[in-house]
């Protein structure tokens, strides 16, 4: 029977006893373990027979054994066993301590006229160990108490019938955290969860008000349950420390238990047996990766075509795949194929070392396969397989042996690659397709990261002597797989979190915080990542003021932009998507490119945030290839490996509209997904990044509708309509934005050229100590110069960069160190020129 039809109840007596009746269930066991006690100790040492002293033995080894055992329950949950059973009765697998809390407190909320789940929960915050889990989620007992407190008085009082349901949905509840962390019965801290998820809506609130919820606190306490005996586990604690490989472990010729097997001699100085370390808790640790397991244990009970090859990238898990497999074998718990197998890891470099001479390496190969076949209990494991296809010449190779006997029935494999390396020699290697059978190991899932996380935290506390909050933990792992992408999770958080500890023992701390981890992502990434306050709030709500000192006109693309990042640092940009994608549209030379680089001073702090592409260079039908890699050229995408660097960023596509149409697609699924994948299969996330699209199609129809003094706001509708011969419309509809610069006049001109000048002028002054001055006649001069309604402020910059900047240039090389201090640029006769003299 399914123990998904399996009905579950609470049913225990003593709880509908009468109070005097519960109280001698509690008092008699006691009174008789004491009196029992007394018995054998006058058996022991008093009595002169031998009979009676044997009896005080065994009576002796009975109260051990009671003593030994008197927290566990009167069953322990074993899965196999409850998917025979219609009904189970939970208070068979409830320790004692649970159900003396429970009764005492279902005695208090009756006799207080009290809610009974916050009185639970009120006495249940007061234990040591829930109290080490409230530190690690970075609260405090006291101001949780106070507030406990207050709720108490506010609910409703319950009678025995309220008493009587929330008893039972509470203990059903602690029963399924029990079998999620597959535990022998349930203990305190699975009936504090519960409570939680069980207990009134203004418990439940209160908690996540405060940033908790109820997984976080099991995983708090999961910490403390690793913490008693944790450290004792060799084969965790040197996994999650990295040493397993240290240990030195004597070459044995394993037989199987039937005496079947043969030795395997040369395999063996080669190879590590992995079954071997396994089997002595010295790897095996496994979270996560359950498809990829049951897919690799499937491919290798085949009777034939049964090689697995892992492709992931580094640090995803292939090898501890492989590794758990090994300890599933040592256990005995896997599928009767493998049964007694030994699984052999290969050294590849061993077996290619020293083998210069013709033939070398073929002979060697040959040799172990006939040890292997001899064997027959032998599942090979090949570590970077890749490595032996980078070796292959013209001539016959290892890889050409070891593939042909891959084919036979008596070798079996396990390899792994990385993906870059999958795709660049094997992918297109057809003996591989015949042979392998590919498994892809992805990525674990962030909830799987803190998990496996809560159990190095551990490690890493005994290792660096404090304490990492369960804060930290999940801190760590979002920031990671947001943010720093070159290395997947766990090992991108595991990282982070290692380094923080690093800095926490440096400064003499005695713990890791939330806090300490986003300080250092934050120096990793150079951006702002704690909420919003202070100096950054006024900032962003001031944000259109502050671009404007650098822009003019051009409000609702201002707008714009500084709206999307207000949302973002609130919190409130959509998951599955970049932080905005605008399409600027406009005549040349009115501004578009200008917001960007505004909006990324102001941001970023600085322009070197932009990612900028001239989308006119990418027309051609390889225009794809470039962005994303190719595998012919062996080139990696220009896009996405700067994103994959930068992954909090400005992207720029200039002249958005002459992109191939199958580069216009990529943007499609970018701006809808906020991802893409590259020629290598590696995935790079836009989530962090602003897309800023500029286009100067239509710029004839903006620039004649606002001669005609049409509104923006009603040229808007006509004009996407117009865009519809340059772009679909499904990739119209995904930007957030669509924004219409409209023409300079020559008032935005002459506020255009005054920022120009102004900034002269500071340069000058900066790098000569020059007070450049302009005349009022001059600078009417210039902004005449550059005014043309048709390139917009692009004339005016060719004005100061070619008429007046060379006549300072010019200057300064003919006065040297005899230049005077104050400098005016002045207008004669048409012509710009320097007036030194009546400066």
């Amino acid at each position: 029977m399914s123990t998904s039809t399996m009905k579950t109840y609470f049913e225990e007596p003593r709880f509908s006893a009468p109070p005097i009746t519960r109280w001698c269930m509690r008092v008699i066991p006691f009174l008789s373990y004491l009196v029992l006690s007394g018995i054998a100790l006058l058996f022991l040492f008093e009595s002169s027979s031998s009979h009676l002293r044997y009896a005080g033995f065994l009576l002796a080894l009975f109260l051990l054994d009671a003593l030994f055992y008197r927290n566990e329950a009167m069953e322990r949950i074993d899965e196999f066993e409850l998917s025979k059973r219609e009904k189970v009765n939970i208070a068979l697998y409830t320790s004692p301590k649970v159900l003396y809390v429970v009764e005492k407190n279902m005695e208090h909320a009756l006799f207080l006229k009290k809610d009974f789940y916050l009185l639970l929960c009120l006495d249940m915050v007061r234990e040591r160990y829930i109290v080490e889990a409230l530190r690690r989620l970075e609260l405090e007992e006291d101001s949780v108490v106070i507030h406990l407190q207050t709720l108490l008085e506010d609910e409703a009082t319950d009678t025995r019938e309220d008493v009587s349901g929330k008893l039972d949905q509470l203990m059903n509840g602690a029963f399924t955290e029990a079998r999620r962390y597959h535990k022998p019965y349930i203990d305190e801290s699975d009936l504090f969860v519960s409570l939680l998820l069980q207990g009134p809506p203004s418990l439940t609130n209160f908690f996540i008000a405060l940033g908790v919820h109820p997984s976080d606190v099991s995983l708090a306490l999961l910490v403390r349950r690793r913490k008693k005996g944790f450290l004792r586990i060799a084969g965790i604690r040197t996994i999650l420390l990295g040493t397993a490989r240290r240990y030195i472990v004597p070459q044995r010729r394993v037989m199987n238990r039937a005496w079947t097997a043969r030795p395997t001699p040369l395999l063996d100085s080669f190879s590590t047996d992995i079954t071997y370390l396994a089997g002595k808790e010295l790897m095996g640790f496994l979270i996560g990766h359950k498809e990829e397991y049951a897919r690799m244990v499937q491919i290798l009970k085949r009777p034939m075509r049964n090689n697995v090859l892992l492709v992931g990238e580094p640090g995803v898990g292939k090898e501890a795949l492989v590794q758990y497999l090994a300890y599933q074998i040592a256990k005995d718990n896997t599928a009767k194929e493998l049964f007694d197998k030994r699984i052999v890891e290969v050294s590849v470099h061993g077996l290619l070392a020293g083998t210069e001479a013709s033939g070398g390496v073929q002979k060697r190969v040959m040799t172990i396969l006939n040890e292997i076949r001899s064997a027959g209990n032998v599942v090979l494991s090949i570590p970077d397989i890749h490595h032996i296809v980078k070796t292959s010449g013209e001539n016959v190779t290892a890889i050409d042996v070891l593939l042909s006997s891959f084919r036979e029935e008596g070798i079996q494999v396990v390899a792994t690659t990385y993906l870059d390396d999958y795709k660049r020699y094997l992918e297109h290697h057809s003996a591989f397709r015949d042979v392998f059978e590919v498994v892809r190991v992805e990525e674990v899932t962030e909830n799987e990261a803190v998990e496996i996380l809560v159990h190095t935290s551990v490690v890493l506390e005994a290792q660096f002597k404090l304490v990492i909050s369960y804060k930290a933990i999940r801190q760590a792992v979002y920031l990671a797989h947001r943010y720093l992408k070159n290395t997947l999770l766990p090992s991108s958080a595991e990282e982070l979190l290692r380094e923080a500890a690093v800095l926490a023992r440096d400064r003499k701390a005695t713990s890791v915080v939330e806090g300490d981890v986003v300080e250092l992502v934050e120096s990793k990434i150079h951006i702002p990542l704690q909420k919003a306050h202070g100096s950054e709030v006024e900032q962003l709500l001031g944000l259109e003021q502050e671009m404007k000192r650098s822009i003019v006109g051009q409000e609702e693309a201002v707008k714009a932009v500084a709206k999307s990042m207000r949302s973002y640092r609130s919190g409130l940009t959509r998951k599955d998507g970049p932080i905005a994608t605008f399409l600027f549209v406009g005549p040349t030379g009115v501004g578009k490119t200008e917001v960007a680089k505004a909006f990324a001073r102001s941001i970023f702090q600085g322009e070197q945030a932009i990612i900028r592409f001239d989308m006119a260079e990418f027309q051609e039908k390889n225009a794809l290839s470039r962005l994303m890699g190719s595998l012919e050229q062996d080139t990696q995408g220009l896009l996405t490996s700067v994103v994959r660097d930068k992954p909090f960023s400005l992207i720029l596509l200039d002249e958005f509209e002459k992109a191939n149409p199958d580069v216009l697609n990529l943007f499609l699924s970018i701006f809808d997904e906020g991802k893409c994948t590259d020629a290598w299969g590696r995935a790079t996330d836009f989530s962090n990044t602003i897309i800023i699209a500029t286009s100067n199609a239509h710029s004839k129809f903006i620039y004649e509708s606002i001669e005609k003094k049409v509104r923006v706001e009603d040229m808007n509708e006509e004009l996407k309509h117009k865009l519809l011969d340059y772009f679909r419309p499904e990739l119209l509809n995904r930007f957030s934005g669509v924004i219409i610069f409209t023409p300079l006049s020559k008032e935005h001109l002459r506020a255009i050229a005054e920022l120009h000048i102004k900034k002269l002028i500071s340069e000058v002054r900066s790098s000569h100590g020059i007070e450049l001055q302009c005349t009022a006649a001059a600078f009417s001069f210039i902004v005449e110069l550059g005014f043309d309604p048709l390139f917009g402020a692009r004339p005016l910059r060719n004005v100061l960069e070619e008429t007046i900047k060379p006549l300072i240039a010019e200057y300064l090389l003919r006065a040297g160190e005899n230049h005077k201090q104050y400098v005016t640029i002045d207008v004669r006769d048409k012509q710009l020129y320097l007036d030194v003299a009546n400066s």
